[in-house]
This record gives structure tokens, C-alpha cells and sequence, in this order.
């Protein structure tokens, strides 16, 4: 790989990649440190790669059981929020979605359970350990 001015990246490498059966690939790199570097270039390295190129950070769900139907995951702010009010780091929480959509709900339901995306391990440990406050609940 190379910077934008042509000059060769010093330990940037990439050491396998693998394609899943959905037709994405996944790229492994020789450090941590590499994918970091991905992540600040990532716009880049998808211009070479086409317009349908997308870089994605790797998540992990968690579920949320029984939030109050109040909460509005489409909310702007909303993840911010729930990261100050649970004492998450700042942009550690990715999104929050419904698992039963709300057509398919019961009338009377009044707290379902939610699939939390968060941006790191270490910020779903400290979720599940911790628990997470969602709508004051």
C-alpha cells in the first residue's frame, strides 16, 4: 500500500483476506495499528477499489431486554445519551435497533427486548457488566 503521494507505508501490510458468503471480504492486517491506519484513509483506499467499496468498523451486539417502548432508536442523540447516562466512553455505542418489529408486537407491550451495537469489545464488556440505562430504565 501507499500514501496518497505515492511513497510506500512502512508497516501497513496486509496478510490474508477472506470472502464471506455474502460477498464481502474481510482483510487481515499484521497489527492493530494497521487497521487504525485503514480506518483514517479508508476514503482512499475505497476510491481505488470502486464506488461500491465500504469499510466497515467490526461491532459487537449485545442484547437489551425489556426497554420501554418509548425509546426511539432513530433518535438523533439518542446514543449519546444512553453512553452519558451509563457512563460508556464517547461514540462507543454504534446503534440500537428493535428485534421484533413493532407491527409484530402485542397491543399491550410495553417493554421488548433491543440488539445494542457497540463499537468495541472492551465498551460491551463494560455494558454487560455495568447494564445500560435506556429511556431512565
Amino acid at each position: 500500500m501507499t500514501t496518497h503521494d505515492g511513497r510506500p507505508t512502512t508497516g501497513v501490510k496486509v496478510i490474508g483476506a477472506k470472502k464471506l458468503q455474502n460477498g464481502r471480504v474481510v482483510y487481515k492486517f499484521n497489527n492493530p495499528e494497521a487497521a487504525q491506519w485503514l480506518r483514517k484513509k479508508k476514503a482512499d483506499f475505497t476510491k481505488h477499489f470502486g464506488n461500491t467499496s465500504v469499510i466497515k468498523d467490526k461491532s459487537v451486539s449485545i442484547i437489551g431486554k425489556y426497554v420501554p417502548v418509548t425509546h426511539n432508536p432513530d433518535a438523533l442523540g439518542e446514543n449519546s445519551k444512553i453512553e452519558r447516562e451509563t457512563g460508556l466512553p464517547p461514540e462507543s455505542l454504534a446503534s440500537t435497533r428493535w428485534i421484533k418489529p413493532m407491527t409484530r408486537r402485542v397491543a399491550r407491550q410495553c417493554t421488548p427486548h433491543l440488539i445494542v451495537r457497540l463499537r468495541s469489545p472492551k465498551a460491551a464488556n463494560q455494558a454487560i457488566r455495568d447494564g445500560l440505562i435506556i429511556m431512565g430504565k
